[in-house]
């Protein structure tokens, strides 16, 4: 039998989560038992794992598992779906597994109810829509209190009076800094592929997002309307986003296509920019032209046309670095879709389990509060505060 204990830590049929605590000498042989993580790697302190449980050969849920200590004592929690399934037959394992009731002064750093509710029930939405284990591993740090606690410490600060104004404001500023990450990681970016007809944006955007959602044909023209999908790379995700070919079209229903492809480029976060290996650059401007002072990513698509390839060589000399993709080649995919995450807001150099916003509206509070604060206001910045946390009255 193992040495641990167990027990719930999240209110019973509550919410779209469920936080089980583990506590005890017999923890990680527990885990090695029942969770599987999906990138392979090995458990880390305060470093959350994106995994599946198993009761045996018996799937039960996608979870994240998070040590928080191994020594004098280990303890970890584990984050799964809240439904009543899932919880009664974690519980059930664990008694099968030998556990004892939790101690309650193992699970005492736990916020059973966190102030801001409102936010608490922001994250839990995120958290039931995730479909990427940076968005998981972000919600779950946001209803641990990460955003909430530096809310109300900034709060604190300037209801006392105690601190000045120019040592509350980099505070806030940091996290309107964050805002874009958070963003990022709540709602997918998107990325819209452009190119002229036949550069392969179809069947790119099929590969890229792991099924057939676009027809591929030889036929110029055939994408016209506009395509939308997840793209899953690594830990991150992006909405994928394919339409008409770029060329001046005499039929009206592709003329709207491709008018409706430029609008989507032009509201994207980032681009991929496709480029055939076949077709002169000087007969792909209209590609070049959309993806300049972007985020892009270039990709010389029918890369197995010719080798060396003068296209590849051509946008070398004009000091734009493209990647050919070639007909099923899984590694230059992968080498795709890590670069198109690095050219997103998802690139920069931050984490989940620094306190961010992740909602417009927490970014245009958080700029009111900044305003007010620099006027001198400090009782409106209290209140743009309380609203934000959903303390107001």
């Amino acid at each position: 039998m193992h040495r641990f204990s167990a027990g719930l830590l999240t209110p019973e049929g509550e919410g779209g989560l469920a936080v089980f605590r583990l506590d005890g000498d017999g923890v990680p042989e527990v885990l090695d038992a029942i969770f599987r993580p999906k990138s392979g790697k090995p458990r880390t302190t305060d470093v959350p794992l994106f995994g599946t449980l198993f009761d045996g050969d018996v799937k039960l849920d996608e979870a994240v598992v998070r040590v928080h200590a191994t020594a004098p004592t280990a303890r970890a929690d584990i984050s799964v779906h809240g439904g009543a399934w899932v919880s009664g037959r974690l519980e059930a394992l664990f008694a099968r597994l030998g556990a004892a009731p939790l101690d309650p002064d193992a699970a005492s750093d736990f916020p059973r109810r966190l102030g801001g509710g409102l936010l608490r029930r922001e994250a839990s939405q995120l958290l039931e829509r995730a479909v990427a284990p940076r968005q998981v591993s972000l919600a779950l740090a946001l209803l641990s209190g990460t955003f909430t606690n530096e809310l109300a410490s900034i709060r604190a600060s300037i209801a006392s009076g105690a601190a000045d104004a120019k040592v509350i404001l980099p505070r806030v500023e940091t996290l309107v800094a964050r805002g874009r990450f958070g963003l990022a990681c709540a709602s997918p970016p998107t990325v819209s592929l452009v190119g002229v007809p036949n550069a392969g944006k179809s069947t790119l955007f099929n590969a890229l997002c792991g099924e057939n959602r676009a027809v591929v044909a030889p036929r110029a023209g055939t994408t016209r309307d506009r395509i939308e999908a997840p793209m899953i790379a690594g830990d991150d995700a992006v909405a994928l986003v394919d339409g008409a070919g770029l060329r001046d079209a005499s039929d009206p229903v592709e003329r709207a296509g491709v008018a409706l492809a430029v609008e989507s480029a032009a509201s994207a976060d980032a681009l991929i920019a496709a480029v055939r290996a076949d077709l002169a650059l000087e007969e792909q401007e209209s590609t070049l032209t959309l993806a300049r002072n972007r985020a892009a990513v270039h990709v010389v698509t029918m890369g197995d046309v010719a080798d060396p390839n003068p296209v590849v060589a051509a946008l070398a000399r004009r000091g734009v670095p493209a990647l050919v993709v070639a007909r099923g080649d899984a590694r230059s995919l992968e080498t795709l879709r890590r670069r198109v995450v690095a050219a997103t807001p998802l690139g920069a150099p931050f984490v989940t389990a620094q306190p961010m916003p992740w909602l417009p509206r927490h970014l245009r509070a958080l700029g009111a509060t900044r305003a007010a604060l620099e006027a001198g206001a400090r009782a409106e910045a209290v209140r743009e505060l309380d609203l934000l946390l959903g303390d107001a009255s």
